[in-house]
């Protein structure tokens, strides 16, 4: 596939009648853009992979996306280093030594913006992105975060994952009661201008919980990730 888009690159670009007579050096610099491009793609399929998995409170599916020696600072919480500490951080600080929230739990996580900048050798690369988190605390308050991550990443046998995650804070704002007083639940089908056919999954939005399958696998481990063990709520 990939010599495919090379020469069809050729040929557009320079009207050439095929790849055989096409310089060296050109489809060289190609297949370098080629790579570069497949690899931001990955690494941003990655790091979406991980904001996903957070906000479920996946834990142990998040800690997969690291490297062995991987170093993760988030805000003012400290340095944690290797496996032992990535794994200290998420499974057992986060999530409290489980996988899924908590019942009440929202810890919504979007990733925005992200720039990715693959190295020469393809085997490193850098990385921003923000990210705005939406989260339940005490028992019915809202807390909205915004702030920026630093990434770095490697490829391990072929595959990318996350080096060095260094996340800074912008923004902490608490909502006291905001869930409890202003959360309304999602509208049922009506009878004007009905639907064809009643919802194909019926679940609760907050403070109810509903993990939808994932369509795709773990983005490292290749596994699809189990919903079944975080039931829903509600």
């Amino acid at each position: 596939m990939k010599t495919f888009l090379v020469c069809a690159a050729l040929v557009t670009t320079l009207a050439l009648g095929g790849c055989a007579t096409t310089d060296s050096g050109r489809i060289s610099q190609l297949e370098t853009r080629i790579n570069q491009i497949e690899d931001t793609q990955h690494i941003e399929r990655l790091f979406r992979a991980y904001g996903y998995y957070f906000d479920k409170g996946l834990w142990q599916e998040v800690a997969t996306l690291f490297t062995d020696d991987a170093v993760v600072e988030i805000a003012q919480r400290g340095v944690y280093r290797n496996r032992t500490g990535v794994e200290r951080l998420y499974v057992q600080l986060f999530g409290r030594g489980r996988n899924c929230l908590a019942p009440n739990g929202l810890n919504n996580h979007l990733i925005l913006q992200p720039i990715i900048t693959v190295a020469a050798d393809g085997q490193s690369a850098t990385g921003r992105a923000r990210i705005i988190g939406m989260l339940a605390i005490r028992d019915g308050d809202f807390m909205l975060q915004e702030g920026l991550y630093n990434l770095k990443f490697t490829k391990v046998g072929g595959t990318w994952r996350i080096a060095d995650l260094h996340y800074f804070g912008d923004m902490y704002l608490v909502v006291p009661e905001g869930l409890k007083k202003f959360a309304v639940p999602q509208s049922p089908a009506g009878t004007e201008n009905g639907p064809d056919a009643p919802p194909s999954v019926v679940y609760k939005s907050w403070p109810g919980f509903f993990l939808p399958e994932f369509p795709y696998a773990n983005p490292v481990t290749g596994r699809m990730v189990d919903v079944s063990q975080c039931p829903a709520q509600g």
